[in-house]
Order: structure tokens, then C-alpha cells, then sequence
């Protein structure tokens, strides 16, 4: 089985750090095309990546018309449109790849043709010697995970668990699976990855990667996305969650947790600890014998805003 990978780097405004995004992906032995899509720039993000598609054949830069700005979700999914090979990663035009990206992900794709996606770790730049740090799976849970022979189970135990287990940058999926499914939601400019990422793990054949070997790097800046995040924001992800799937269909381990979820970030409306506590026990119990109640009032109240 042959395993190349196109590379999607959706970029905006990133002239001090796309060249090293892009010279870390190049490094990488597997990858076949590098899908680079500007979202409206207006510094010389696009001039300096066109400049390494004059240089690499294999590197591609797109943009949407009339240089649209329309967000992560559209220009994520253009770049997987214009994709071409059969298996599709994403990095985020301020981080980096390690070297080792895909080592492990084209063992455990070549072993076993039934999985869907293969995850591992990643770290901070800077920080990557310190593997108490390290984001996403652990190597106590990838333990854990791997003894799960269906998916169902590996998803009830990431559920209950509460696990994180990757980040946009560290999974690589077949393409065939990714595109079968909803791409990312284009009414959602924050968390939209995230959102995808739970619709896409009750569905498919997930497998852990690397737990001790970090396959990629993010940066933190004043400029990150996750800055801008607040409950406001998690409610609008999970909103447009329970519009993109059928909340009859949630197992009841999915139900429960969603509803514990939702209620929690509506309490943080208020800033009073105490008014939160009450908020959050008084809507379970006042609707816990009907979550779905909750899960249908946030579709409608934030799903469209």
C-alpha cells in the first residue's frame, strides 16, 4: 500500500511563521503535496507561499475568491477539496511537524486496513524534552485504548473518560473517510475542529500513534485562536453539534455527558461562584429525566448566532 500524504496548511495574516510551517512539512519523507489555501491575507503570507510553489512541485497554494477572509472551517475544507492523494493531515501555519510525523501512522495504516485515523502526541516548541506536558493521549490511556478491540468501546471509554487525545496537527486520516462525513462547519470560526473531531470518533476506527514521541509543535502567542474562546463560544460547538447529528441517536454514555457539559458552560454566565453552583445541580436535577430538553434548547438558541 502506497502511503503519501497531502498536507493541509490553511493560513491568515502568518508572515513570520508559514516558511518554518512549510520547510517542517517538506522534512516529512511521506508527504506527497502540501495544499497551502490563504484566507484573505493582507501581509505577505501569499507572496511567500507561492514563492515555495514556484520552488517545490509538490507544494500548492490556493486562495478563495476575490481573496476572501472566510474563516478556518472554509479554507480548511477547500484544501481538502483540492486534495488529491489518499490520506489527509493538517498542520496550523504557526506550528511545526516533527520529522517523525507519519513514521508510526504508516505502520498502523499499512498493519490493519480497517482504520479510519491514527493520533499521537504533541508538545509546545520549546518545551518538547518535558513529557509531562506533552497535549493529547497519554501513554497510560493509549494503554487502556488499545486493549478496546471495537469502536464503540473506544469511544465509551474516551466519553466517560474524559480524554483528550490530539490535536489538529497531530492525526492523519484516509481521505475516503473524512470526505464521506460532513467537512468542517463553515458557521463556526472557533472550536470547528473540535466539533468535527466528535462528530468523526462516533463513526470511525480510531488508533493511537505516538504517546512518548511528540509528531508535532504548536507555538503560543498573543495572535492564537484559543485566546478568543469563552462558553459563549463552546455552546455555539455544541449547538451546531446536535444540529449536524440526530440527538435521538446519542448512546446513552453521550447523552449524559453532553447534558453535564452544556449545563456547566450556561452556568458560567454567571460570575458569581455560588449563583454557578446552584445554576448548574438545579438544571440537572430539574431535567434529568429528559437531557434531551437541554441538548434541543442550545441547538435552537445558538446554533444560528
Amino acid at each position: 500500500m502506497d502511503f503519501r500524504v497531502s498536507v493541509i496548511i490553511p493560513v491568515f495574516n502568518r508572515e513570520n511563521f508559514i516558511g518554518e510551517a512549510i520547510d517542517s512539512v517538506l522534512r516529512c519523507a511521506e508527504v506527497g503535496e502540501v495544499i497551502i489555501v490563504d484566507d484573505g491575507s493582507s501581509d505577505k503570507t501569499l507572496e511567500i507561499c507561492e514563492s515555495y510553489s514556484k520552488k517545490s512541485s509538490i507544494v500548492k497554494t490556493f486562495w478563495h475568491s476575490s481573496s476572501q477572509n472566510l474563516g478556518p472551517s472554509a479554507t480548511r475544507n477547500l484544501g481538502i477539496q483540492k486534495s488529491k492523494l489518499s490520506y489527509i493531515a493538517f498542520l496550523d501555519s504557526d506550528d511545526q511537524y516533527s520529522p517523525n510525523r507519519f513514521k508510526v501512522d504508516k505502520e498502523l495504516f499499512h498493519s490493519d486496513s480497517t482504520i479510519d485515523a491514527v493520533f499521537s502526541c504533541s508538545a509546545e516548541l520549546g518545551k518538547q524534552e518535558d513529557n509531562s506536558i506533552y497535549y493529547g493521549v497519554s501513554c497510560e490511556a493509549k494503554g487502556k485504548l488499545d486493549m478496546l478491540g471495537d469502536s464503540l468501546s473506544f469511544y465509551k471509554c474516551v466519553i466517560r473518560n474524559k480524554l483528550i487525545l490530539f490535536d489538529t496537527n497531530s492525526v492523519t486520516f484516509k481521505r475516503k473517510f473524512l470526505v464521506k462525513n460532513k467537512l468542517f462547519d463553515e458557521r463556526l470560526f472557533l472550536h470547528e475542529d473540535t466539533e468535527l473531531w466528535k462528530r468523526l470518533l462516533r463513526i470511525g476506527r480510531f488508533r493511537v500513534g505516538s504517546c512518548s514521541d511528540p509528531v508535532s509543535f504548536f507555538r503560543r502567542h498573543s495572535k492564537n485562536s484559543i485566546t478568543s474562546r469563552d462558553h459563549l463560544s463552546k455552546l455555539k460547538m455544541w449547538a451546531v453539534l446536535m444540529e449536524n447529528i440526530d440527538i435521538d441517536s446519542l448512546h446513552n454514555f453521550e447523552l449524559e455527558d453532553a447534558f453535564k457539559r452544556i449545563c456547566r458552560l450556561e452556568s458560567e454566565t454567571f460570575k458569581n461562584v455560588w449563583f454557578r453552583r446552584t445554576y448548574f445541580y438545579s438544571q440537572l436535577l430539574f431535567y434529568s429525566l429528559n437531557p434531551k430538553k437541554v441538548l434541543e434548547r442550545t441547538r435552537v438558541n445558538y446554533a444560528k448566532i
